[in-house]
């Protein structure tokens, strides 16, 4: 499907596109410029995360644990009510069921894949680099 059919119908109905994949995809990388190009809003769950407990996504996790970063990321998630964005989620994002409903009634997601080989080429896997 175009790329620009999809969003344009997306954005017709005020409904957001919602990038998912694993860590290291490109969905931070791609977003803000797909959101340059149609002159949409760009959001980074990432540093949603951030602002909301004021530290690094890996300081919470080294400090506090995969499970406790995990349920601030649904409640920061599942928190989200704007409309007509481009959304970047975390890697993690697709664990929780309650995150993903709620993000499926919010727009289009879709998923970026990439190879495996050029994931580690990227440092996947590789905390320095998150």
């Amino acid at each position: 499907m175009n790329i620009y059919y999809l969003l344009s119908g997306v954005f017709m109905e005020k409904r957001n596109v919602i990038l998912i994949g694993m860590p290291g995809v490109g969905k931070s990388t791609i977003g803000p410029m797909l959101a340059r190009s149609v002159k949409a809003p760009f959001m980074d769950t990432d540093l949603l995360i951030q602002q909301y407990e004021g530290r690094q996504l890996q300081d919470i996790i080294n400090s506090e644990g995969m499970e406790y970063f995990m349920s601030v990321e649904e409640n920061v998630v599942s928190s989200i009510n704007e409309r007509g964005h481009i959304i970047a989620t975390g890697g993690s994002v697709v664990y929780s069921s309650k995150a993903m409903a709620h993000l499926k009634s919010l727009g289009k997601i879709v998923y970026l894949k990439l190879k495996f080989e050029k994931l580690k080429e990227r440092g996947w896997n590789n905390s320095e680099n998150r």
